[in-house]
């Protein structure tokens, strides 16, 4: 049987007239392209003759696969450093972290704008600055720093330093070695203290570096004007000199009733320094206050070595802690008194059981002495309230709070907050009560008798009299100044002594309505003359 092929179509006369009509001008390029090629192949043969010249022409031996392996591998080997030029990580482990001289912080301020990435074979050190509300990773960024060698750091000092403390202000710097790995990461948190992490092995591993200081006794002196606080300040001493002396006599002087314009102080010392500068203070070695309401009030500081236990005593050898402390808060503004008075709030004379002391919002409130809590919360007309149990019978009672510290059943010590300040329950204003009881009835806070503190222990008493004498000595040979300082700056508020809130004068509103006319004489015009009779 015959096949029938399918008909095939004839080619077009369109594509017969572009196959026949090819331009001209690709065949002349094509054939100079080829022309080039050839040219080019003969004067590469015709060099490589000259070169040989007449050298030996024998075939050489094709080297074996294996050496031409050993060869392309010695050529693919990645770039490796000097170790002049690098600490490698066994050399390091050898070596101690660095001094704190060493770590000592830069003069120069890092830069405010953004490095450039790594450049991969060069080493670079990158310096900044934790601004506010920065982490970290967030300071890291602003200089070009992966958030993963943020996170190295933190974990090779995760246990030494808590990244969460960091504050602003607080300088880095980190050194990336030529592989653009961290070598070294120091942290100037303090002028005396350094966080340090360096690359030891395949990790990070981080330290805590801290200076030295030199300490000196220091002589303070001088006449109080006004009150303590500005007396030191105008001495070129801080407000935590202030503090410290109020502190050690929390118990014997009230400085803003006992303290009068004309008393003396005479105060010793310990001042640190690092490389020259005033750095922080020391212990207050001994203490001298005179005055016309007051006798000579000693204060020296006894350490017991073998109770591991310092206290501050009087001439006599009376530890000036006593059993209560003269106030709860560190203010003294009374703004109403034990006893009968007009209640503020009710409009009729009652029995006023406690004390009431003006002070600011938030103001701490600390404990009297030390006991157990008997109760903490809403009181009623109390507000927020704190009630104390004390050693001989004694309760204390604490009003009016803005915030408690403490809960029911938990022991206290003395002088520790229980609360602050505030405006809760029956109160027209900002204030503590402060309340006392013996025996289960109501006594006055501001009469209540202080009993003498423990004396120098006997086995004590002979090198507490070598020390006494000693600081009292030196104490008696510091003169006070007659000159002061300069006068203090606009603003100035005494630490120890919160600030008043006072309340602004607003100008009286106008009455509306019609306004009315002024009756009384009125003048008689020129040229009118005065009615006859």
């Amino acid at each position: 049987m015959r096949k029938i092929r399918p008909p095939q179509t004839a080619p077009s006369n369109r594509r017969r007239k572009e196959k026949r009509n090819t331009p001209p001008w690709i065949w002349a390029l094509g054939g100079f392209a080829l022309a080039t090629a050839l040219w080019g192949l003969m004067s590469v043969f015709a060099g490589e003759e000259d070169a040989s010249g007449g050298a030996d022409t024998k075939p050489q031996a094709t080297a074996p696969a294996e050496a031409r392996a050993e060869t392309m591998a010695e050529e693919e080997t990645p770039y490796e450093p000097d170790e002049g030029h690098l600490i490698l990580p066994e050399d390091v482990q050898s070596q101690a972290p660095p001094s704190f001289a060493e770590l000592d912080e830069p003069s120069e301020k890092p830069p405010a704008v953004s490095v450039p990435e790594n450049l991969t074979g060069l080493k670079r050190t990158v310096k900044g600055e934790i601004r506010p509300g920065d982490t970290l990773s967030t300071s890291f960024a602003r200089y070009d720093i992966g958030i993963d060698q943020a996170g190295q750091v933190v974990e090779a000092l995760k246990g030494v330093f808590d990244f969460r403390r960091a504050r602003a202000g607080n300088r880095w710097e980190i050194a990336f070695d030529v592989r653009g790995e961290i070598e070294s990461f120091t942290y100037h948190y303090s002028t005396l203290v350094k966080y340090y992490a360096r690359m030891e092995g395949e990790a990070l591993h981080g330290y805590e570096i801290t200076g030295e200081t030199q300490m000196y006794v220091v002589p303070v002196a001088g006449t109080i004007e006004e009150n303590l606080s500005t007396a030191l300040w105008k001495l070129g001493e801080s407000d935590v000199l202030t503090m410290k002396i109020a502190d050690i006599y929390a118990w014997d002087i009230d400085f803003f009733s006992d303290i009068q314009p004309g008393d003396t102080f005479r105060v010793l010392v310990e001042k640190h320094y690092y490389n020259g500068k005033f750095v922080r203070y020391g212990d207050v070695l001994a203490a001298l206050f005179e005055g016309t309401s007051m006798d000579r009030r000693y204060a020296f500081y006894f350490q017991m070595e073998d109770e591991d236990r310092t206290e501050y005593f009087d001439a006599d050898g009376n530890s000036l802690q006593k059993s209560f402390l003269r106030a709860p808060l560190n203010t003294v503004r009374v703004t109403s008194k034990f006893g009968f008075r007009m209640h503020p709030t009710l409009k009729k004379y009652k029995q006023h059981n406690g004390v009431d002391y003006g002070a600011p919002r938030g103001t701490p409130v600390w404990a009297i002495a030390s006991g157990k809590v008997l109760s903490a919360g809403w009181m009623g007309p109390c507000g927020k309230g704190v009630k104390l149990k004390h050693a001989n019978h004694y309760v204390s009672i604490y009003c009016h709070l803005s915030s408690i510290n403490v809960r029911a059943g938990e022991r206290v010590a003395q002088k520790k907050m229980v609360g602050r300040v505030g405006n809760t329950g029956r109160s027209t204003g900002p204030h503590l009560h402060f309340g006392m009881m013996k025996n289960g009835r109501y006594i006055n806070p501001m009469k209540l008798k202080y009993e003498p503190g423990k004396p120098v222990p006997g086995k004590h008493k002979d090198r507490w009299q070598a020390v006494r004498t000693m600081l009292k000595e030196k104490l008696e040979a510091v003169e006070i100044p007659a000159f002061y300082g300069p006068e203090l700056p606009p603003g100035y508020e005494d630490p120890t002594r919160p600030p008043e809130k006072r309340a602004e004068k607003r100008p009286k509103k106008a009455k509306r309505g019609k306004k009315s006319k002024k009756k009384g004489f009125r003048p008689r015009p020129e040229g009118i003359k005065r009615a006859p009779g």
